[in-house]
């Protein structure tokens, strides 16, 4: 921190006077230029290259943590990289096996969320941070046009973290090549990228004793108003497991419009009838947990009497999709396609056993559960456009065989813009979405071997329902969403952390309220999430809560932007879910409460054109209000902590 501190302040102080001095000539060449992100979801469904503006603001640069911009709070379990609280309910969406592993997937650069950049000159950000307990985060990025129609980019990110306890040191790395081109012609476009993920996680399986924590004293056990520094010695549950693991993935879209792309206008569509697509996605994942001094006092049992063991959860997949849209003529149904796509995928799911004998060098595997095959679904979907500002669509897909034969999805889906007579935007969007899904569980939920713990089951097919209805105010910086889940036969987690079948329903229902309001110099954000469940099998938070208060003003003839402020967090009191090593899943129990604690962050940040800084001090009030700050039982969250950073966007 103290190496730190004077090249931030270096930096600041070149960043002020670059900016005073060449304000006129940094003017053209700022952060007003343009940078755009395609909508990966419309080029899927319609091929046509549409995109979003990044919006590059300080509102934006404070959380950095992956998990924290998930969930909207303190969501990781004590520390920056490790397993992310489920918040909300999490389904597994998408057509195909799914391996069913989730804890982690904040801290990857998912294949679904690629940010393929258009911009009309090359951008570069750099963001670096620095915190107490050995925390670092690093990311940099870069993206240029190399001929027209061609952008290509890289992202890397690197985040690793000691924590204040015992054995919470994480480390994540992810690399990624992306691209996308539009021919001349319009009449061919592609995105293709390349991303590699590698995790590294100590698991301590939380405190042994909650109460060397809750009795800690005004300050913490050291009663200081410092960061706490002997958290080292509170004995854990775990004293050497960890668990290892890579995903790599691959992947193109393409699209061919042998007459080129049709066009909407006052008459209907122009151009070519139909547009031929093609998509091909390569996924290799594997994560490895072991112990090499197992706890018999914390374990259920010891399958296996070895020096030590080691259990893999994996998957390959190559999934290989056709597909043509066609444009029918009717002025009403002429904004987007008929679609119709065949998909395969040919893939390996698996959960393996390794052991370490006395005779034995290396570990030798002694048991696999495999699941592989091929799987074939068949997927449609059509658009109507009603008017100017009334959209809908419907659609769904069939699995004809493979590992989740027999399931069944659909959708219908319609988006309102409020507009005026001159069909200007006025700023008000409405969103309502119905969904049912008839899916095969998970294979983690059926398969898993470990030296803890085994299961082969046999679950029969979920059901959900779902509704949700969102509507957002860009006049007024203000949203709402709505959601209902109705499950039937769901799959939950036990006590023991081991999944099971309920034939029964259960309801999950949800409220968000989202509202910025700028009165002067002050700044208020308000984000409300109020959730129910009809069921203690899956727990869920009552209320959460986040609130914004700031204050900025401009300083060096308006050259700094300067923000303090402080950030309040909130998540009601309840049964909250526990966190199971072996699996890395959470699960329900009933024994420990967690919530109901407010969590209050102070920071300043400063903004200089392209350039933002920050400080935060975490969990200002530690010790103020109790010492029950639990995410999960066992598993407290940060401590009072320091972080500096810097984002920087260059633009050439």
């Amino acid at each position: 921190m103290r190496r730190l501190l004077p090249i931030l302040v270096s930096l600041f102080c070149v960043a002020i006077s670059a900016q005073t001095t060449q304000r006129s000539k940094v003017e053209d060449a700022g952060d007003t230029a343009a940078v755009r992100v395609l909508k990966y979801a419309s080029f899927a469904s319609t091929g046509k290259f549409s995109d979003d503006t990044l919006k590059l603001t300080m509102r934006q640069f404070r959380f950095l943590d992956p998990a924290m911009q998930s969930a909207r709070l303190n969501a990781s379990l004590g520390n920056l990289g490790t397993a992310a609280y489920p918040i909300r309910p999490q389904f597994l969406e998408g057509l195909g096996p799914r391996l069913g592993w989730t804890a982690f997937l904040p801290n990857q650069y998912l294949p679904e969320e690629v940010p393929y950049f258009k911009t009309s000159r090359p951008f570069s950000q750099m963001t670096y941070q620095l915190g107490s307990a050995s925390e670092h985060y690093f990311q940099a990025l870069h993206t240029q046009s190399l001929l027209p129609g061609w952008q290509a980019g890289l992202r890397f990110r690197h985040q690793n973290s000691v924590g204040l306890y015992q054995r919470q040191d994480a480390v994540h790395s992810n690399a990624q090549v992306l691209t996308r081109y539009l021919s001349k012609a319009k009449t061919y476009a592609i995105t293709a990228h390349f991303t590699h993920n590698t995790h590294g996680v100590q698991e301590n399986g939380g405190l042994r004793n909650d109460s060397s924590l809750i009795l800690g004293g005004l300050f913490g056990a050291n009663g200081s108003f410092l960061p706490n520094t002997n958290r080292s010695t509170y004995p854990v549950r775990f004293a050497a497991a960890q668990r290892q693991g890579f995903r790599n993935t691959a992947g193109l879209r393409q699209v061919w419009a042998p007459w080129g792309l049709p066009q909407l206008n006052d008459s209907g569509v122009t151009g070519g009838r139909f547009t031929l697509v093609h998509a091909l996605v390569y996924d290799n994942f594997e994560d490895r947990f072991s112990d090499e001094a197992p706890d018999t006092s914390y374990y259920p049992a010891l399958l296996v009497d070895s020096l030590q063991s080691r259990h893999s959860l994996g998957y390959e997949t190559l999934r290989n999709e056709v597909g043509i849209k066609m444009y029918l003529n009717k002025k009403s149904l002429s904004g987007s396609p008929l679609s119709l796509q065949l998909g395969h995928i040919a893939y390996g799911l698996y959960s393996t056993l390794d052991t370490l004998q006395q005779a034995d060098t290396t570990l030798q595997e002694i048991q696999r559960v495999q699941v592989s095959g091929q799987h074939f679904d068949l997927s449609g979907s059509l658009s109507f456009d009603l008017g100017k500002s009334l959209r809908a669509d419907a659609g769904g897909s069939f699995v004809l065989s493979g590992f989740n034969q027999g399931d069944l999805a659909g959708f219908f889906e319609t988006e309102w813009h409020w507009k005026d007579s001159l069909g200007r935007e006025r700023g008000l969007d409405v969103k309502f979405r119905a969904d049912v899904r008839l899916s095969e569980p998970d294979f983690l939920s059926q398969n898993f071997l470990s030296n803890a713990k085994v299961w082969q089951q046999d679950f029969g097919k979920t059901l959900r329902w779902t509704l949700d209805g969102t509507a957002n105010a860009k006049r007024w910086d203000a949203g709402l969403r709505v959601q209902a889940h109705l499950l039937t036969n769901y799959v939950w987690w036990n006590a023991q952390a081991i999944p099971e079948q309920n034939s029964g329903s259960a309801t999950l229902l949800s409220a968000e309220v989202s509202k910025y309001q700028r009165i002067g110099p002050i700044d208020l954000g308000l984000f409300v999430l109020g959730q129910f469940s009809s069921t203690n099998q899956m727990p869920l938070p009552n209320l959460v809560a986040h609130a914004d208060l700031s204050y900025t003003n401009r300083f060096f003839k308006k050259n700094l932007e300067l923000r303090l402020g402080l950030d309040v967090f909130y998540i009601s009191g309840f049964s909250g879910m526990g966190y199971d090593v072996f699996t890395g899943r959470y699960f329900a129990q009933q024994q420990l409460s967690t919530g109901n604690y407010p969590f209050v962050d102070f920071y300043v940040a400063a903004h200089i054109r392209t350039a933002y800084f920050f400080f935060r001090l975490r969990h200002v009030n530690q010790g103020l209000t109790g010492n029950s700050y639990f995410i999960a039982p066992h598993h407290p969250m940060q401590d009072r902590t320091i972080q500096v950073g810097v984002v920087w966007n260059f633009f050439n």
